[in-house]
């Protein structure tokens, strides 16, 4: 067995449905809700989508920034992360991340993303319990 698990997070959103199904392909289960902490797909493989919303609404990862990270304007635009966005007054998830998450890392409050880390800890969790479990299946 691989030592350490591999975690891919998705937004819980109507993107999410090809990876549904593609899980369901995989573990020839029924398609996975996203209601779930985490999926084991096979193997080290998980995947942890990201947390409904209060009214069990979809979610994805920019919902966990806070209201100041969301509203930081670059080269006089503000962000917006939907597909169709008008791209002369905002800029998308990728200018987000690179542009705004990844150079003010330091200043961003990411407390929102505590359900988000209480889910891979709970994978980092299962992946370790198999890992026993194996084990003790060698040695008996």
């Amino acid at each position: 067995m691989p030592k350490q698990p591999v975690i891919v997070l998705i937004d819980n959103d109507k993107g999410a449905n090809t990876v549904f199904e593609a899980i369901a392909g995989i573990t020839k289960k029924k398609k996975p809700a996203g209601i779930a902490p985490f999926i084991h797909v096979t193997s080290n493989l998980y995947v942890v989508p990201t947390p409904l919303g209060p009214k069990k609404e979809q979610s994805c990862i920019e919902d966990f920034f806070d209201n100041a990270t969301l509203a930081t304007p670059l080269n006089g635009k503000l962000f917006n992360g939907k597909k169709d966005a008008d791209d002369s007054v905002h800029y998308g998830k990728s200018a987000f991340a690179l542009n705004v998450v990844a150079k003010d890392a330091n200043n961003i409050d990411f407390k929102k993303f505590h359900p988000i880390l209480e889910r891979i800890v709970c994978v980092i969790d299962d992946y370790e319990a198999k890992q026993v479990a194996a084990a003790k299946n060698v040695v008996s």
